[in-house]
């Protein structure tokens, strides 16, 4: 229950007009929040550098002070959101030092948290999944746990990979649309799933 509460604060941590004066890595933050919702809104064909000025109220050149061009932008846009989601998954692997089932459960669930708590990210990560060919692939570190998992046990990674990626996305799917209730009850019963679809340890 400790190593659930440690967790679960770690998401906690996460999750025209005149122009404004913000201090320079504020303003860039708040540029990129707002390029997240202009490419949620208009996806990257549609997107505008000066309507994400216009949002945080600063002039349209002042975005060309920290990205040379739209195309750098979004590409700051996809490196933030890593960022937020690698800092977790470290989080996780520091309260389960051990590879192996518990953690791969611990970092499925994170999948589901941090795109539930996380909406506005959720949309631009599955575009970029989606230009890559893996928009329903786990977390990088999950599948790569997984791949050692299965290879160490001697299970059918394409199987248990297939399984587990169901359970992912049909559960944000499912939580999103309120199928499922967003509570301590269901993750208790998603954590097991989770568990139960994870390759077992050779006796």
């Amino acid at each position: 229950m400790a190593k659930e509460k440690e967790i679960l604060e770690s998401y906690a941590d996460l999750m025209e007009g005149e122009e404004r004066v913000l201090p320079q890595t504020e303003l860039r933050e708040e540029l990129l929040l707002a390029g997240i919702s202009e490419l949620e809104a208009r996806g990257p064909g549609g997107f505008s550098l000066r309507r994400v000025a216009a949002a945080c109220g600063v002039s349209c050149a002042a975005p060309y002070k920290h990205f040379a061009s739209k195309e750098a932008f979004i590409a700051a846009i996809l490196s933030y959101i890593h960022e937020k989601w690698d800092l977790l998954e470290s989080h996780i692997c520091t309260a389960f030092p051990k590879p192996g089932t518990a953690r791969l459960a611990e970092l499925c669930l994170a999948d589901i948290r941090f795109w539930l708590g996380n909406p506005h990210f959720h949309t631009v990560h599955m575009m970029e999944r989606k230009s890559t060919g893996g928009a329903t692939r786990l977390g990088t570190r999950a599948e790569a746990e997984l791949a050692a998992l299965c290879a160490e046990r001697g299970a059918d990674h394409e199987r248990c990979a297939y399984l587990l990626r169901s359970l992912v996305y049909g559960a944000i799917l499912m939580l999103e649309d309120g199928t499922l209730e967003n509570g301590a009850s269901t993750f208790r019963m998603l954590r097991a799933a989770i568990t139960d679809a994870i390759p077992k340890e050779k006796v």
